[in-house]
C-alpha cells in the first residue's frame, strides 16, 4: 500500500527535464522519481507528517527524533537553558530572545526554541499502523483532496 501518485506532470514520467549545470537533467517537480502526488495523497502525507510531528519542547528523553540538516538521534538530553540566549534587534528595538532548549544525542545535539517542530522517529510497528491511518484519512477525501460532506440523515 502506498498513498496515490499520478505520473508527474512536468517530466512526463521519465524524471529527468531540461539541463542545469548543479543538478543534470532531474526533474524538480518529482525529484527524479517519474510519480507526483494526487490531491488526495499530498493531503494524506501533509497529515501523516503533521501526525509525527511535535514541538521540541515536548521531547522527552530517550525518544528518537529527526532533525532536518541535522540528522536523527537518540535524546539523551533534553532541557530548557535557565538564562536568555541573547538579544535580538526587531522594528529597532533590542529585545530578549527566550531561551533555547537543548536536545542533545550520543554524538549530534541542537539549540532551538522550544515551539520548533521536530519529526519523531517511530518503530516499524508504529509507522506502519499511521500509515494505515494516512490511508484511511486519504479514502475519506475526494479527489480535490477535501474531506467528503456527509449525506443527510432522514429521521
Amino acid at each position: 500500500m502506498k498513498l496515490e501518485t499520478e505520473t508527474c506532470s512536468r517530466c512526463g514520467g521519465c524524471g529527468e527535464h531540461s539541463y542545469c549545470e548543479m543538478y543534470g537533467r532531474v526533474c524538480f517537480k518529482c525529484h527524479g522519481t517519474g510519480q507526483q502526488f494526487t490531491k488526495r495523497g499530498r493531503a494524506a502525507a501533509a497529515w501523516l507528517k503533521e501526525l509525527r510531528t511535535i514541538k521540541a519542547g515536548d521531547v522527552k528523553v530517550g525518544m528518537r527524533i529527526k532533525v532536518p540538516s541535522v540528522g536523527t538521534f537518540n535524546v539523551k538530553i533534553a532541557e530548557l537553558e535557565t538564562k536568555s540566549s541573547g538579544k535580538s534587534l526587531q522594528n529597532g528595538v533590542w529585545i530578549d530572545m527566550p531561551p533555547h532548549f537543548h536536545l542533545k544525542g550520543e554524538k549530534l545535539g541542537i539549540y532551538t526554541f522550544s515551539d520548533a517542530d521536530v519529526e519523531l522517529v517511530l518503530s516499524k510497528e508504529e509507522r506502519a499502523a499511521q500509515f494505515q491511518r494516512a490511508i484511511d484519512f486519504q479514502n475519506s477525501l475526494t479527489k480535490e483532496g477535501k474531506p467528503r460532506k456527509m449525506k443527510e440523515i432522514k429521521s
